[in-house]
């Protein structure tokens, strides 16, 4: 619980443009390390907009139907 909290708090203080949410649905698949070069945010900010998106539950529905 403390977890989705704290994901919650970050994806709030940080501001994403609607640019920046597509990029980020349409890229997915890419490692962290990618995303950072393209995005103006930290691990942490894109691992909590990629929780509010829904984007890590999306991706592990997927992989169970694989």
């Amino acid at each position: 619980m403390k977890r989705l909290k704290r994901h919650a708090a970050l994806a709030l203080t940080a501001t994403w443009s609607v640019e920046q949410d597509c990029y980020l649905i349409e890229h997915v698949n890419q490692s962290i390390v990618q995303l950072q070069k393209v995005l103006p945010f930290s691990e942490e900010q894109i691992n909590a907009r990629k929780q509010v998106l829904g984007l890590i539950k999306r991706q592990r529905a997927l992989q169970r139907l694989r």
